[in-house]
């Protein structure tokens, strides 16, 4: 499939996002004035002012609505107004990540990137996110559990009580116990409970302990 290639004068964010919004399947040069060039491969166009109600056209106005905010003059916000925008942030974060798993998970099943010769959803995940080697295995592995056996942890992920990366502890640390569903969903219970307190990185330490209370003989073939 052939690409166009444009190069335009970034002079502003709405000169970029004019020329993202006019074409399907372009690669976009945007050159800076320093002579730093910035490329947007692949994307996929849509014009949000049309009202699509297709899934990218959702996202598309979704993205679009949040331009005042780039704008935004946050130095002259209030303490209790910069920290319920972030709140509110992390809240949008963790939904997006939710829709993303089940987005991921059907790319997976369809192997929809097969249809412009990608020959791995992994690689193309990777690619598609900008993420570092391997991350789109991880990517769908996470989204697979979400989607399937975790369903109380996507729940948790789309609400906002928790964060993609506390997701993702959580997922890996159950994948590691045995196959039992009453073991698996006492232990996400567990962490979902203690997720509301603990970061990433305590939660997994959490899970390590876990895993050694309820798998004391696979904790030691781990060891």
């Amino acid at each position: 499939m052939r690409r166009d290639v444009r190069t335009v004068w970034l002079v502003g964010p709405d000169l970029v996002h004019s020329c993202m919004r006019q074409t399907v399947l372009h690669r976009f040069e945007i050159v800076f004035p320093q002579g730093l060039t910035f490329c947007l491969a692949g994307w996929h166009g849509h014009d949000p002012s049309a009202g699509s109600t297709t899934p990218a056209g959702v996202l598309d106005a979704a993205s679009v609505s949040l331009r005042p905010l780039d704008q935004t003059l946050w130095a002259a916000k209030t303490p209790t107004e910069l920290l319920a925008a972030k709140q509110s942030l992390e809240v949008l974060r963790s939904h997006l990540s939710a829709v993303d798993a089940r987005l991921c998970a059907e790319i997976g099943a369809t192997k929809a990137p097969e249809t412009i010769q990608h020959a791995s959803t992994a690689d193309y995940l990777t690619g598609i996110t900008g993420g570092y080697h391997g991350s789109g295995r991880r990517l769908l592995r996470t989204a697979g559990d979400l989607t399937t056996e975790r369903t109380a942890t996507f729940s948790a992920l789309s609400a906002g009580a928790i964060s993609a990366d506390q997701a993702e502890v959580i997922c890996k640390t159950i994948r590691k116990l045995p196959v039992k569903a009453e073991v698996r969903d006492t232990a996400e219970a567990q962490l979902l409970i203690e997720a509301k307190v603990l970061n990433a990185s305590e939660l997994k330490e959490l899970g390590k302990r876990l895993l050694e209370l309820l798998d004391p003989d696979g904790s030691e073939a781990r060891d």
